[in-house]
């Protein structure tokens, strides 16, 4: 009798701090005007939920990449951020970062680049349950960028 008494007012506790931490963590509307979604003629935004903000993570959810085609990019040095060379695939992004994959040079013009852009346009909370963070995404498929002064165009045979 003792032991219900003492569970029952335990959970009562549990359910009291349960409720005071909801009102905490409730999404105000600065947050979700920064997570309205936009398009234009040539990019796309979307929400994503993402283990970390490594650009690993955020090119395969962003890109739509898997793991193997952006370790590929990695190794073949054709991922920049914010116009530099990534010397590390686990590097951490921030909102404002511009992540390009470059995806082939121009056929009209060497000094130009095909890329496949991802900007991070807002940071949401991350969610107890999962451990994942809710990231707005800007994403364009195919852009035409002047070409990387560190950048080596491959040699055509």
């Amino acid at each position: 009798m003792f032991m219900t008494g003492l569970l029952k007012a335990f959970m009562e506790k549990y359910h009291q701090l349960r409720s005071d931490d909801d009102e905490d963590f409730t999404d105000d509307e600065d947050e979700d005007e920064d997570m309205k979604l936009e398009t234009g003629s040539d990019f796309r935004e979307l929400k994503a939920r993402v283990p970390s903000l490594r650009i690993d993570a955020i090119l395969k959810s962003g890109l739509n990449m898997s793991r193997n085609k952006v370790e590929s990019a990695f190794f073949d040095s054709r991922i920049r951020i914010n116009g530099k060379k990534l010397l590390k695939k686990s590097q951490q992004c921030h909102m404002g970062d511009e992540i390009d994959v470059i995806k082939a040079v121009a056929r009209d013009n060497a000094n130009n680049l095909y890329v496949s852009r991802v900007v991070v346009m807002a940071l949401g909370h991350m969610a107890e349950d999962d451990e994942k963070v809710t990231v707005k995404l800007r994403r364009y498929p195919n852009l035409l960028v002047e070409c990387y002064k560190d950048y080596k165009v491959p040699q055509q045979e």
